[in-house]
């Protein structure tokens, strides 16, 4: 009998390292899911599962027809696709400038004040300023970008899969 409890409590232990190793420095395991309603990141189901459009801006660079398509919801997030000659190719980022909306246990969203972020961010796998003052972290497969404003408290986020934000 003390066989099998011992086991059992050794199992248990096991499985907890495993968990926690595996979670090391993952404040939010989904962005995407706090801030889009649709079942997935296509550009159809993101429109008419979003609520409202309030917006919706197409942009070009460069000689090869890439660029954007911007879409603003009324609540304050612009989802930015990736588009190749007029066709909406994938979602690159999500930028959040509305309140509404909150990230993990601690809540942050806009209107945190830097120093809550760092503390929170601090272990990440990358943490940096860059050189245009925002601060750029990675948490798990998500970048996030953290802007602040004079008062040093965000006034927007930007989430998204680490290949795809700066494109």
């Amino acid at each position: 009998m003390k066989i099998i409890l011992l086991t059992g409590v050794v199992i248990l232990i096991f499985l907890i390292i495993i968990f926690n190793i595996n979670n090391k420095g993952i404040y939010v395991k989904d962005y995407y899911a706090v801030v889009n309603f649709a079942e997935n990141n296509f550009y159809e189901s993101v429109i008419v599962n979003n609520g409202p459009i309030k917006e919706i801006k197409d942009s070009s660079y460069g000689e090869y027809g890439y660029g954007f398509r911007e879409v603003y919801t009324t609540d304050g997030r612009n989802f930015v696709f990736g588009t190749m000659r007029g066709n909406v190719a994938s979602l690159c980022r999500i930028e959040v400038t509305g309140t509404k909306y909150r990230f993990g246990r601690y809540k942050i969203g806009v209107g945190t004040s830097k120093n809550t972020i760092e503390k929170i961010y601090r272990n990440a796998r990358y943490f940096e300023y860059e050189p245009d003052g925002y601060l750029s972290v990675v948490d798990g497969a998500f970048e996030i970008d953290c802007y602040f404003d004079e008062d040093d408290n965000v006034y927007k986020i930007t989430v998204g899969k680490q290949d795809f934000i700066h494109h």
